[in-house]
């Protein structure tokens, strides 16, 4: 008798394309889900998560600047006029002096830091406002501000976005941000960023 004519050649074949097709199809069915999943998320959820770091960042940086015992003079070197404006170009990339960003009367800078985070006091208030250069995206009105919810603070973020470049204010209160955004020439926050 020929081997190809024997039962167990056909039966072995037969297991091996049954095995071979249970893989497939769980493969196949495998994908199938992780397209499904994958379709499904939120076309925000990026911008969701990068709010929260945004608002991480702010929240935690603006805490750091006025706590006790922090090197504050090595950390806001740049106080004066002329240090101010270069420390602007060279963390920022934009040419501004004090009086283009801070045109009202009541806002004292106390130092801008590496991290372009100016450390002010408007009245009493301690505030802060992080400069970042606008990259168009996310896409903001120019002259418009938005508020983004803050992490700890007396009162939400507002991000303002003028000319080239993006601000991020951060107040202790209400009435320091309310404060900050007359002393930069803020307008009231209409949106949610």
């Amino acid at each position: 008798m020929l081997w190809t004519m024997a039962t167990s050649f056909w039966t072995a074949k037969r297991k091996k394309f049954w095995a071979l097709g249970g893989v497939l199809i769980v493969l196949t069915a495998g994908v199938v889900l992780t397209v499904f999943l994958v379709a499904r998320q939120p076309d925000n959820l990026p911008r969701q998560a990068a709010k929260g770091e945004i608002s991480a960042f702010v929240s935690d940086g603006h805490k750091a600047a006025f706590r006790e015992g922090v090197k504050l003079d090595e950390k806001f070197p740049a106080k004066e006029g002329e240090a101010f404006a270069r420390g602007m170009w060279q963390w920022v990339g934009i040419q501004r002096s004090m009086d283009e960003l801070f045109p009202n009367p009541g806002v004292t800078v106390l130092g801008l830091g590496s991290s372009a985070q100016a450390r002010l006091k408007v009245g009493e208030h301690n505030a802060s406002v992080f400069f970042q250069q606008y990259r168009a995206y996310p896409d903001l009105t120019d002259g418009a501000a938005y508020t983004l919810a803050s992490r700890g603070l007396g009162s939400p973020i507002v991000v303002w976005r003028r000319g080239g470049m993006v601000c991020y204010l951060a107040a202790d209160s209400v009435e320091g941000m309310k404060a900050l955004r007359e002393g930069m020439g803020a307008p009231e926050p209409k949106k949610d960023y």
